[in-house]
C-alpha cells in the first residue's frame, strides 16, 4: 500500500515573516496561485491563497535573505491539517510543510524592493 501526502504549487508570495518562538525560528509565508480561463467568450480569473510554514534551520535562513513578497516560486511539500483556540471556539486550517523552495525567475539585479511591503 502507498501512501504519498506532497504538495507541488507555482505562484507568487505575499507576506513573508519570520518568527521566533521559545528560541526556534520558523518562516511563514501567504502564497498565491492564480488561474484564468474563459467561459462563453468572458475571461474568468481565480487567486488561491495557501500558508507555507517551515522549520527547518537552513530553510528559514534562505527565506529570510532571498524571498520577499512578490517573488515567483516553486514550492514542494506536504499537508498538515492545524487547529488551535480563538475566542473560545476551535478553529481549522491547512499548511504546507515546506520540502523543497526555489525561484522560478531570477530577480533583478537592480531591484531595490526585496521584502518591501
Amino acid at each position: 500500500m502507498l501512501n504519498l501526502n506532497r504538495v507541488e504549487l507555482i505562484g507568487h508570495t505575499g507576506k513573508v515573516e519570520i518568527k521566533t518562538v521559545n528560541g526556534s525560528k520558523f518562516a511563514t509565508i501567504n502564497f498565491a496561485t492564480s488561474e484564468r480561463w474563459t467561459k462563453d467568450g468572458e475571461r474568468k480569473d481565480r487567486t488561491d491563497w495557501h500558508r507555507l510554514v517551515t522549520f527547518r534551520p537552513a530553510t528559514v535562513e534562505l527565506i529570510e535573505a532571498h524571498i520577499g513578497k512578490g517573488d515567483f516560486l516553486r514550492v514542494v511539500g506536504k499537508l498538515r491539517s492545524t487547529s488551535w483556540e480563538q475566542d473560545g471556539e476551535t478553529r481549522y486550517g491547512t499548511e504546507i510543510h515546506i520540502a523543497e523552495i526555489g525561484f522560478l525567475q531570477p530577480k533583478d539585479a537592480g531591484d531595490d524592493s526585496e521584502g518591501a511591503a
